[in-house]
Formats: structure tokens, C-alpha cells, sequence
């Protein structure tokens, strides 16, 4: 298979082979007997409590009588780890973001026995407020370039080698302001706050 080397080539193997994975999606979903609810068992969303998540899910499924159609359990990291722990239903392809043990039962009550969505786990993305995302593979290549740029931020930040001007110059933001407004609304907390956390000073 040839290696893909540039942002170009990238963006048109996606539009290449998306239809094949909307087929293989809907294969699956289509041919599933039960749901599935795949938790992170990364050790970033283990230490934010998702094996009892994950106890939580189960033991609502039995509750609600649904044994035989749904499984909660635990699988590798997602790569999404600001946003853990997660929950993926699957073959719905849903995913459900910072989810506590105290969701499960809204989870399993609201998406498994009245197949509505719960609104508020869904992802955010951080340049559109407002607009969540209901299925990861609509998570386009802007959004994961945002969520990369926002890692890379969140390093630099503790580091402390540069100061946040430079780190938006850097990532291509437009201004200060409007970086610190998206990588807000991606981590929870401001950039001030983030250098603060590793005992640095604020220096716009």
C-alpha cells in the first residue's frame, strides 16, 4: 500500500473509502442480535472511574431486563482520552463522551429502551458550539485535526517553554482569543489555568 504523505492525499482516500465503511456499517447493524457497549479501559479514563462505569452499565442492562440484548464491556483506548471516559453503542456507531458512573443509567434507559440519544454526552465540537456529533465517523477531518492541535496545545502549555501567542501563531489560529475559546471549550479549562496546574506563570 502506498504511504500517504501529504493533508490532500489523506482527505481523498477518506472520501474514497467511506462508502465501503457505511456499508460495513450498516452490514453490521443490520445483522446484530444485540447492542454493545464498548467502555475505554485506557488507563486515562480508568483513573476517571470507567471500570465502575462500566460495572454501572451492566448492572442497569439487568435491571431494565435487557441481558439478552445488550453487553456492556471493556475495551482499548479510543484515542480521544481529553474526552474520557467513553462510551461507544455499537453496531449504532453512537458515542457518548465524559461519561460518569452516574450516566449509565440515563445511558441504558434512555438509548437502549427508549432509543433516544443521550444529547448531552454527545461530542461538542469545539470551533461550532452547539453542534454535537452523534456518531464518531462524523467526526470529519477538521475535527480531528482541531483535537490534534489541541493535544499538541495542551503539551506545549506544560511545558511552558512558550507563551500562548506563540503556541496559537504556531497552530495557525487566527488570535489568541480564539484559541483560548477553543482549546477552553475542548479541555474544560483555560490555558491561564492549564500553566497554572504545572505551576507556571500566565503569559499572553
Amino acid at each position: 500500500m502506498k504511504k500517504i504523505a501529504t493533508y490532500k492525499e489523506l482527505t481523498d482516500a477518506h472520501a474514497r473509502l467511506q462508502p465501503l465503511m457505511t456499508l460495513r456499517q450498516e452490514a453490521a447493524r443490520s445483522d446484530a442480535e444485540q447492542r454493545e457497549l464498548l467502555v475505554c479501559g485506557g488507563t486515562g479514563c480508568q483513573s476517571s472511574r470507567s471500570l465502575e462505569l462500566l460495572e454501572n452499565l451492566n448492572k442497569e442492562i439487568r435491571a431494565a431486563g435487557l441481558e439478552k440484548k445488550a453487553v456492556a464491556h471493556v475495551t482499548g483506548c479510543f484515542g480521544f482520552c481529553e474526552k474520557g471516559p467513553i462510551v461507544k453503542v455499537f453496531p449504532d456507531d453512537v458515542f457518548y463522551v465524559e461519561v460518569t458512573p452516574d450516566d449509565a443509567k440515563d445511558i441504558v434507559q434512555g438509548h437502549l429502551v427508549s432509543n433516544t440519544l443521550v444529547e448531552r454526552l454527545l461530542y461538542e465540537n469545539p470551533a461550532e458550539p452547539g453542534h454535537r456529533l452523534e456518531k464518531q465517523s462524523d467526526m470529519g477531518f477538521s475535527d480531528y485535526v482541531t483535537m490534534q492541535k489541541m493535544k499538541l496545545a495542551s503539551r506545549l502549555l506544560k511545558e511552558g517553554s512558550l507563551k500562548v501567542y506563540q503556541i496559537s501563531e504556531m497552530l495557525g489560529f487566527d488570535s489568541s482569543y480564539y484559541f483560548s475559546t477553543v482549546y477552553k471549550k475542548f479541555t474544560g479549562m483555560s490555558p491561564s489555568e492549564t500553566i497554572a496546574l504545572t505551576g507556571g506563570h500566565d503569559e499572553e
